[in-house]
């Protein structure tokens, strides 16, 4: 798989009309190759257990009990006294072969680790260069992606649990408060964007400038991806797909709060 990179990403978000609900900011980069993740500093209990919950795939803490082999009083006292007990690293890395060091400072891969350095957790086990270590995509962060395909409204887009697809794990390096992650699902964007590629949104970036990708908010259709362009003498702005097959659209000025931002960066099979 290679990746196609270009990009930032999002933690939290908030603006006129725009609300984000989204705690979560971490990433890898596809389906199957993981970056080398360095943090270095350990992290919080509520930091730990969002990692864990993230490996584990499990929303409560009766999923999480079966996975760890313990009782669900064992999750609420960890909880109450906010320490993770040092079995369960052992226990993640027995079942899962999940990396104590990335739990708890978000040090190598996420999975597995020889004493030659880290590993990536392909199918086969092969050390990594320590010098890795230190390049820019060393650090990580988990977050949403949210569908395009949704009934949004008019009045303001709310992104909740239920237009969140999955959580993923990315560089932190490009990591930025401003960017939302989506999921396209249809070709309005070839040859550049394919269908279900995940794409970053700059909401900081709303002033179009002409020939550029842009994410658009069309109430009650859903989140397009098209090239704007400015028309002068009918004052305004005209979004045009790269695929024939999707029409053109126009908004006006007063509708310039629709546009969420510009296409940063995109990440897809190809």
């Amino acid at each position: 798989m290679v990746v196609f990179l270009h990009f930032s990403f999002l933690i939290h978000t908030k603006k006129k009309n725009l609300i984000v609900d989204s705690k979560f900011t971490v990433y890898y980069l596809d389906l199957h190759t993981f970056f080398i993740f360095c943090g270095g500093q350990a992290m919080s209990y509520d930091q730990i257990m969002q990692r864990i919950r993230f490996v584990t795939r499990t929303r409560t803490q009766v999923e999480l009990a079966a996975i760890l082999g313990i009782k669900q009083s064992s999750i609420s006292d960890g909880k109450r006294r906010q320490n993770i007990p040092s079995d369960w690293y052992m226990k993640l890395f027995e079942n899962l072969g999940v990396n104590p060091d990335w739990l708890k400072k978000g040090i190598g891969p996420i999975y597995l680790r020889t004493e030659e350095g880290y590993c990536s957790s392909n199918r086969e086990l092969q050390a990594t260069n320590s010098n890795f270590l230190t390049g820019s995509f060393v650090r990580s962060e988990i977050v949403k992606v949210y569908s395009m395909h949704s009934n949004y409204t008019k009045e303001t887009l709310l992104l909740t649990e239920d237009n969140c697809i999955e959580e993923i794990v990315i560089p932190k390096s490009y990591a930025k408060n401003s960017i939302i992650v989506f999921q396209t699902y249809n070709d309005e964007a070839l040859p550049l964007v394919r269908k279900n590629s995940y794409i970053g949104i700059d909401t900081s970036s709303i002033c179009p400038t002409s020939g550029e990708f842009f994410a658009i908010n069309i109430p009650y259709e859903g989140i397009v991806l098209r090239k704007i362009f400015w028309n002068q003498e009918e004052k305004r702005f005209i979004l045009r797909s790269e695929n024939a097959e999707f029409p053109q659209i126009s908004i006006s000025l007063e509708q310039k709060e629709y546009i969420l931002g510009r296409l940063c960066w995109v990440m897809q099979k190809i």
